[in-house]
């Protein structure tokens, strides 16, 4: 056979994996690679070919004889990062790609997707170096001067992140997220502090309409800092107009899965696959300090955080797709959401994913991990939802809190919908209330350890002694020292919605 026909074959192969149609594609491509065994385009395509297929040994094994051959080759090691990232393999998924990004000649494109790929796999410390590089061949690029802030921010390297923030600024003022960030990175004292300055300056002028946005926030959570409160509402409020001007709330939608939800039966189900699994879901609103709750919890030596994972909606919009899912399929996505709780710690540990926002499918999570326990993380409806109202979210899911009204509609669906959830699951969900973990943190947090049957103890002096990560707007709030000067600060802000508050207190009254 001539070598246009294996190439033929090769490229029919590639355009099936391209379709996703893996098992038609492996066929071609494993006879291409009988006529062209040393091809190495071939057998990185072969090598996708049988991931894709679910033979992660077959596909490993040839992904690193490229590597062997060529050491550090970018599309070789991206292949195997993915393999390794989707096997629950962080570690070597870091290794693999760092010593890519050490290979001579790396184009800006290159380290920035290496960067990217690090910083979505949760692997910050081994993204910096990386994204070190790309600034080096790009020193006047301010997006990544603000990628680097953030990852150090990410670290908890604040004094790095700020330094970072501000060379972010002074290149480009435009990039609005670095002011938000810079708000955040720093509780303000003075109004004579130059950030604070700095950030009441660029109020002043135009931007654009997301720079402009970014600043009222900026702005409001300054001055709420320095107790200007109603100098602080007006920014929230204008910053709120802003990003309701391109992050639209589907009400309609919100109030079908509410019925879907509300209506459907839900079904006990006894642990069964998978049983011991120590999943551990922290829901509720957001702002409700789930945060706290993760990296108190992240403190035990057997307890893990891993941050707002999306595995739980990705799974119920795909059974949303195909209708309803067969238990084969279930297991199969309970194994791959357990794999990245996991990422390759102790089988017998906990593993913590603090997506609030998982509340809205809880019926859905029981059915995939049946044994798997729900810390609902419940506070004040007028301090949750006006730090929603504070808080410029980046996703179109919480675009909720860009206006009172629905704010108040989505709480008070949170609220009907939890109560379902505790009637259906209740010895399976254990209700953790804010205002008490910061004033009697070491009961409740024993509370909540005996809950999930493990044991350990707490610092006793308060403090946030946070090491692991924190990849969310709280990332310098998690590790300040447990306090409690957030609750009831709805009353600053009384007088300047009384009906917004008044229907929050009637919700939780009810």
């Amino acid at each position: 056979m001539t070598q246009n026909n294996w190439q033929a074959l090769a490229e029919s192969g590639i355009a099936s994996l391209r379709q996703n149609k893996p098992r038609e594609g492996l066929g071609l491509l494993v006879k291409a690679e009988k006529l062209a065994p040393r091809d190495r385009v071939l057998r990185y395509w072969l090598a996708n070919a049988w991931r894709m297929n679910g033979d992660i040994e077959r596909a490993e094994k040839i992904f690193r004889q490229l590597l062997a051959e060529k050491r550090g080759d970018f599309d070789a090691s991206f292949g195997l990062a993915f393999l390794l990232r989707d096997a629950g393999r962080p570690g070597e998924v870091a290794r693999v790609l760092r010593e890519a990004s050490e290979q001579p000649g790396l184009k800006l494109e290159q380290l920035l997707q290496i960067t990217g790929f690090l910083r979505d796999s949760n692997q910050f410390e081994a993204a910096i170096p990386v994204c070190k590089k790309a600034l080096e061949l790009s020193p006047r690029r301010a997006d990544l001067f603000f990628k680097l802030a953030r990852l150090y921010q990410a670290t908890g390297d604040f004094e790095q992140a700020l330094e970072h923030l501000k060379t972010t600024l002074e290149l480009k003022p435009s990039i609005g997220p670095a002011w938000t960030v810079l708000a955040q990175q720093k509780k303000f004292e003075s109004a004579d502090d130059p950030d604070f300055r700095k950030i009441r300056k660029a109020s002043t002028s135009p931007h654009g309409n997301e720079a402009d946005m970014c600043i009222a926030f900026a702005y409001g959570k300054a001055l709420d800092d320095l107790g200007r409160w109603p100098e602080a509402w007006v920014q929230y409020q204008r910053g709120n107009q802003l990003i309701s001007l391109t992050r639209l709330w589907n009400q309609d939608a919100w109030n079908r899965l509410l019925e879907r939800a509300l209506n459907r039966p839900a079904e006990m189900r006894l642990p069964a696959n998978g049983a011991g699994r120590g999943a551990v879901f922290i829901v509720g609103m957001p702002r409700s300090g789930t945060t706290l709750l993760e990296q108190l919890l992240d403190r035990q030596p057997n307890v893990h955080g891993r941050g707002e994972l999306n595995f739980l909606d990705h799974f119920v919009k795909q059974a949303g797709a195909s209708g309803v899912l067969t238990q084969a399929q279930k297991q199969e996505m309970a194994d791959a959401f357990w794999k990245q709780l996991r990422l390759g710690g102790p089988e017998n540990d906990w593993y913590v994913d603090k997506n609030p926002l998982n509340f809205r499918y809880l019926d859905t999570l029981f059915e995939l991990m049946p044994a798997a326990k729900v810390l609902h993380m419940t506070r004040d409806g007028r301090d949750s939802c006006l730090s929603c109202y504070f808080q410029p979210f980046e996703h179109n899911d919480a675009a909720f809190s860009n206006d009172l009204q629905p704010l108040v509609e989505f709480y008070s669906g949170y609220r009907r919908l939890m109560q379902k959830w505790n009637e259906v699951y209740g010895d399976r969900i254990l209700t953790v209330n804010y205002d008490e973990l910061v004033s009697n943190t070491d009961e409740v947090m024993a509370q909540v350890l005996g809950f999930l049957g493990t044991s350990g103890s707490m610092s006793g002096d308060g403090s946030a002694d946070v090491q692991g990560l924190v990849r969310s707007a709280s990332a310098w709030q998690a590790r300040q020292p447990v306090h409690n000067r957030s609750v009831a600060r709805w009353r600053h802000y009384y007088d300047r919605a009384p009906e917004f508050f008044d229907q929050l207190a009637a919700i939780d009254a009810g």
